[in-house]
């Protein structure tokens, strides 16, 4: 007995030995593989007017709140405060994204080395988790190695550059593996609630569409397994739970889409009930020619397929060798299923599914599906490599072999027609990666290398043929036609110094930089960057001269002054100036009279009104509070605002309407002297909280019910989840 608990003891830490020693060398390939960030230090992955203009203010506001101990909902500092959380991209319920917010800062800066250590890191999580899944299929070490790289340097994983959007692809392989054991009778319900745990987390992390195109190969996987009841009830277990870990995320931006409009590439932007036209998905579909992508860098359209040739060989492998295993043929058809998704316009079943499912006309880039053809073509990679250590057949490295040959035979020819030898060189490492794997396999065959060394060698020539890929695309720091964004952030010093000398607490409209300059630098400005805004705030007419009145935008930056902006104040050598606004009214005021206005329409009208009383009285939808006209002086002082809070003084000559310049969202409650008060919508969109003749102290907090409510259902997802689990495992 003893002999055999020291035996079985010691096969346990060797087992765990090798398992360790192969997620390392995962975490060593993938730091090697993106050497640029993690090595150099010379290259960036943030610079796209996306990544530079609107993920990195976001990050580098939230750095800034999360350091002081608060978690911030609300964003004061564009386009009159918007609801942050509630926009779902910047990742605010995404627990990865608090580490890095909690990390060592440069001066209060984010620092860069911590981003790209965030970048290969996300790319870790997705290899270890295709790693654990390709495992839990039976394939060996070396096999599900290959395959969780594959997943996580090729395809949408590999190209992706969105934080929100990657950080959900992560959890693909965990769905895929807790469905697949639901599936095989192994803990049914038990999986099926850590199932659900993994799609809701991948809503968590802020993008919307990967996770609905996870949803769809969860229900794709279920359906597979068969028509049940017992398989009903645990996709059901599945969806349920998935919705509950989601709702931390699911039910601020639910409520966000009610109240806001989204640009989705149309003239004018859609709301909550409107659906995005099917058209806009035809525009976002890949192409049919991209299908070369799959084996050939660059060829691509939205989003590159690129897994190389190698990959595709050992993915045919797998599927001649392993047709009979369940997880071959799943991996198939999330291969081919999620390609032909990506299709979109071009394949019938987009168009079907688009027409009958609701929630997915709002995923608008179907391209995106890719995403569920990588974890595919990871898992039959991981199947081909396996085979390798069971039967080898000629027939295999010689179509490696005449595959290289003709690839190189293609390219040279091509050369010669055209005349022109400088040609793009990444086609000549497809065909020597096609070369090299045909002979490795011929190696294999004849025994003159061993396993470990032939999977070493293919993941070499991988890594060698993605390397030719979307990694290539990030840019050195020196390439002045690449790099604009973040170097014109950088330069911004002279103008923020001006600023914060001139007046810090007011609200400006910087148009010389196209970034969030207000989230980048904690200064409120009438702009941003964003897909979409706050009705109120849009309904507005933000570009019209009296609305900027209302919004208190009391200086604008510039090269040339702006409608009636017209007091120049400074000038800087950079070329921009600084303009006052003469006619900008107060960020805290006091109004006595009020006007009902009862549709959108009507605010039209008294913009265009001559010689409106902006600044004495306030027009509210359909319903307005008794007001005393007395004619005499009211004081107002803020005493502090930051992000989630807003405080301030009044005395009151007699009962009036005090307003902040600050967009009203729900979720915005008012106290007066302790006691709490109603907050109108002051122009339909403002802060209005009435008072009494005296004086006052007036607090407003945003507290979101949906952001607490989701955070406890979530909590209450994962706890129900969790127990689940463990009391199906115990059986």
């Amino acid at each position: 007995m003893w002999k055999w608990l020291k035996s079985t003891s010691l096969a346990v830490r060797n087992h765990s030995w090798r398992g360790a020693a192969t997620v390392l060398l995962i975490l060593l390939v993938l730091i090697g593989f993106h050497w640029r960030l993690t090595l150099s230090g010379q290259y960036t992955w943030l610079e796209s007017p996306d990544l530079a203009r609107q993920v990195l203010p976001w990050y580098q506001m939230q750095v800034g709140e999360f350091q002081q101990g608060r978690i911030p909902f609300w964003d004061p500092y564009s386009h009159g405060g918007q609801p942050l959380l509630a926009q779902a991209q910047p990742g605010t319920a995404y627990p990865l994204n608090w580490l890095l917010f909690l990390m060592p800062t440069r001066s209060g800066w984010i620092d860069e080395r911590w981003l790209n250590a965030y970048y290969v890191l996300i790319r870790f999580l997705a290899a270890f988790f295709a790693y654990l899944l390709f495992r839990d299929w039976g394939y060996r070490r070396a096999a599900s190695a290959i395959g969780g790289v594959v997943f996580a340097i090729g395809a949408y994983v590999g190209q992706i550059d969105w934080p929100q959007m990657v950080n959900g692809a992560v959890w693909a392989p965990l769905i895929l593996l807790f469905v697949m054991r639901s599936l095989e009778g192994r803990a049914i319900w038990g999986s099926a609630a850590l199932g659900g745990v993994c799609l809701g987390m991948a809503f968590l992390a802020g993008h919307h569409q990967v996770p609905i195109y996870l949803g769809l190969m969860a229900a794709g996987v279920w359906l597979w397994g068969g028509i049940s009841k017992r398989v009903l009830a645990a996709a059901a277990l599945f969806f349920v739970i998935a919705g509950l870990v989601a709702a931390a995320q699911a039910l601020p931006a639910w409520e966000y889409s009610k109240h806001a409009y989204r640009w989705v590439g149309l003239e004018n932007p859609v709301g909550h009930t409107d659906q995005v036209p099917y058209w806009i998905h035809q525009q976002y579909s890949l192409r049919p020619w991209t299908l070369f992508g799959v084996i050939f860098p660059g060829i691509y359209e939205h989003v590159s397929p690129l897994v190389g040739i190698v990959a595709v060989l050992l993915a045919w492998i797998g599927v001649r060798w392993g047709w009979q295993r369940s997880s071959v043929r799943v991996a198939l058809g999330c291969a081919a299923g999620g390609f032909l998704f990506a299709l979109g316009a071009d394949v019938p079943l987009h168009g079907v599914l688009y027409s009958l499912l609701p929630v997915l006309e709002k995923a608008r880039n179907p391209a995106m599906a890719v995403v569920v053809y990588g974890l595919g073509v990871a898992g039959l990679v991981a199947a081909g490599v396996h085979s390798l250590t069971e039967r080898i057949e000629s027939f295999y490295e010689r179509v490696a072999l005449w595959a290289g040959a003709g690839i190189a035979a293609t390219i040279f020819l091509n050369a010669m027609i055209r005349n022109q030898w400088a040609f793009d060189s990444r086609g000549v490492f497809t065909a020597v990666a096609a070369l090299g794997a045909g002979l490795l396999i011929r190696g294999l065959r004849l025994q003159n290398l061993r396993y470990s060394s032939a999977t070493a060698l293919l993941l070499g020539l991988i890594v060698l043929e993605l390397g030719q890929g979307p990694v290539t695309s990030h840019p050195h720091d020196l390439d002045k036609n690449r790099q604009r964004d973040l170097p014109a952030m950088k330069q911004d010093v002279e103008l923020v110094e001006t600023i914060r000398r001139i007046d810090p607490l007011a609200r400006w409209d910087v148009s010389v930089s196209r970034h969030n300059f207000g989230d980048w630098n904690g200064i409120d400005t009438y702009g941003g960057y964003l897909a979409s805004l706050t009705r109120g705030f849009w309904d507005l007419e933000p570009h019209n001269s009296p609305t900027r009145r209302l919004w208190a935008v009391t200086y604008y930056v510039g090269k040339e002054p702006l409608m009636e902006w017209n007091k120049e104040l400074y000038s800087s050598a950079q070329g921009w100036k600084v303009y006052r606004n003469q006619a900008a009214l107060p960020r805290l005021r006091t109004v006595h009279r009020t006007e009902i206005v009862n549709e959108v329409s009507d605010i039209k009208y008294i913009l265009a009104t001559p010689g409106w009383d902006y600044a004495g009285t306030v027009f509210l939808y359909r319903e307005a509070p008794e007001l005393e006209q007395c004619g005499g002086p009211d004081a107002l002082h803020l005493i502090r605002r930051d992000p989630n809070r807003a405080t301030f003084y009044a005395e009151m000559s007699c009962r009036g309407m005090a307003i902040l310049a600050d967009n009203n969202y729900p979720g915005w409650e008012a106290w007066v002297d302790g006691s709490p008060a109603r907050i109108w919508d002051a122009y339909g969109a403002q802060r209005g909280v009435v008072l009494d003749a005296g004086r006052h102290v007036v607090e407003m907090r945003f507290r979101p019910r949906t952001v607490y409510l989701g955070f406890v259902v979530t909590l209450i997802g994962l706890l129900v989840g969790g127990v689940i689990f463990w009391l199906d495992r115990r059986k």
